[in-house]
């Protein structure tokens, strides 16, 4: 939500001023990729500001806001020096308890939800008629990813999360989330991360458990078929994916990757400014110089240019090339990173802060391969284990 100029320029001094204080406490970090593509991203989104399609600073200011907050986020946890296992599980408890409050919020107490200022429409707190989930949230996407994310790491067994209890809970939580807000994207994006962490995570036994589990499962669906369409077809959002290519909603889509896309062309070098594609700042904006991208990519390149798509395919390479170098030693790395690319192919997951923020940080903490010094137990000896060498 908008704070104004004066505010936002002191958010994003602070925030330029916590990366460059990150950089110099942590030798040798200038020589990481994802510290130089953060820190190249952060100054070219402050020149954008010049852009002439920046007509309101205070917008321009949001949307360079929201996008930098999101890299410092990533670059943050990467130069983290402090014990990453306490930070992960920190993360996890600001999304668990955010997300539980939502849900407290918008089930009991609906008359405080609708009277938080909200600068979405009708459109998007709403679906079918039904109103969606958003809480204290500044929209259901919000929810939704923070859902996605706790029902994924409820997933890992090995995690930095080892009482089952908090992890049935979160699971629970997250699913309620995903349900309440009603965002197709937040389902998908369980199936795909669940598959992924059955396909990828654990140990060979674990993996082969959990691969027989959803193969289990999934012969269930086919046989009980009939009954659960039914059931179903009680759930709009899950029941409307079996018809996405009738859905408006998803076909709407198709539109606005095709003016993003026509944008990047027609302004390939300075792109049209931060803000240009970032989501609810249309008013601010001249007519033809803004576009809802509904895709991360098209997004960093609408308001950066070709420069600006390329730095963020380039970071989440890095950061992903990073996290596989090191492990998922926390359990956290593949839960947070499946919801980002799935939420990234409809829609702008650097606009749900704070969320983005804390998916960004565990992110940066897992690809960190010196500041990780895990205390989880080993799996036979029960002895701690030291992960990540070199010198603090």
């Amino acid at each position: 939500m908008p704070l104004g100029p004066r505010a936002n320029l002191a958010a994003l001094a602070i925030t330029v001023a916590a990366l460059v204080v990150a950089i110099v406490r942590s030798r040798g970090s200038l020589e990481s990729g994802i510290v130089v593509v953060s820190f190249l991203i952060t100054v070219w989104w402050a020149i954008l500001l010049l852009n002439p399609n920046v007509i309101s600073l205070d917008a321009g200011l949001t949307g360079y806001r929201g996008t930098v907050t999101f890299v410092l986020g990533i670059a943050l946890g990467f130069l983290w020096l402090g014990n990453t296992e306490s930070a992960l599980r920190t993360v996890w408890w600001c999304l668990l308890v955010a997300c539980s409050i939502a849900i407290v919020v918008h089930v009991s107490f609906p008359e405080v939800e609708s009277s938080i200022y909200r600068a979405a429409d009708y459109y998007t707190s709403n679906f079918r008629g039904s109103s969606r989930l958003q809480g204290l949230f500044a929209g259901p996407f919000h929810a939704a990813v923070a859902g996605s994310f706790l029902a994924l790491s409820s997933l890992r067994v090995g995690s930095v999360i080892t009482n089952p209890v908090l992890r049935w809970i979160g699971f629970a939580v997250g699913i309620l989330c995903i349900q309440l807000s009603e965002v197709r994207t937040g389902y998908v994006a369980v199936l795909v991360g669940a598959i992924m962490i059955a396909l990828l995570a654990g140990t060979p036994g674990r993996r082969a458990r959990m691969i027989f589990v959803l193969t289990s499962l999934g012969v269930c669906i086919a046989a009980f078929w009939g009954l659960l369409l039914s059931q179903i077809e009680k759930i709009p959002a899950l029941a409307s994916l079996l018809t996405a290519t009738e859905d408006t909603r998803f076909l709407g889509r198709e539109e606005t990757w095709q003016r993003a896309a026509e944008m990047v062309v027609e302004s390939p070098i300075l792109g049209w400014g931060p803000g240009s594609a970032g989501a609810t700042l249309a008013p601010s904006f001249p007519p033809g110089g803004h576009v809802t991208s509904h895709n991360l990519v098209l997004k960093f390149a609408v308001e950066g240019g070709i420069l600006g798509g390329v730095l963020i395919v380039a970071l989440l390479a890095l950061l992903a090339v990073a996290i596989w170098r090191v492990g998922d030693k926390s359990g956290f790395a593949l839960p947070a990173f499946i919801p980002l690319l799935v939420f990234a192919t409809v829609g702008s997951t650097v606009d749900t802060l704070p969320v983005s923020f804390g998916i960004a940080v565990i992110l940066g903490l897992c690809a960190n391969p010196k500041s990780f010094a895990s205390n989880l137990p080993g799996p036979r000896t029960g002895r701690r284990i030291e992960v990540g060498g070199g010198d603090r």
